[in-house]
């Protein structure tokens, strides 16, 4: 036998007699005095703690950055990379010519052999 805890709910009366509805209204209440008697403790005041929040709540919010915005910082890597570009387009060029004069003597054996 199988116990089904939603056969039988409680009425709304009985929820409001056993004080369930408002607990959690209450636990806010509880909340907000112990804060209000932290803030009194640390001598702060909720009016100049808003204000605070207040200033704070569109600082998340900035703007997007432009390039005149950001700092300017120079490529340290500019002549490396520069220097590698320069060698690989000389070992392409290398590449280039080797395969251009296997392919002539390729030919050049073609002919002489009949082949």
């Amino acid at each position: 036998m199988t116990f089904d805890p939603y056969e039988s709910l409680p009425s709304r009366d009985d929820i409001k007699k056993s004080g369930a509805e408002d607990w959690i209204t209450d636990a806010f209440k509880k909340q907000k005095k112990e804060q209000e008697a932290l803030l009194a403790a640390l001598g702060g005041e909720t009016d100049t703690l808003k204000k605070k929040q207040k200033g704070l709540e569109g600082l998340l919010e900035l703007p997007p950055l432009t390039p005149e915005d950001e700092e300017y910082t120079p490529d340290i890597f500019a002549a490396e990379r520069k220097n590698a570009e320069k060698k690989k387009n000389a070992l392409s060029g290398l590449v280039g010519d080797l395969e251009e004069s296997r392919a002539a003597e390729k030919e050049m054996l073609k002919n002489l052999f009949g082949n």
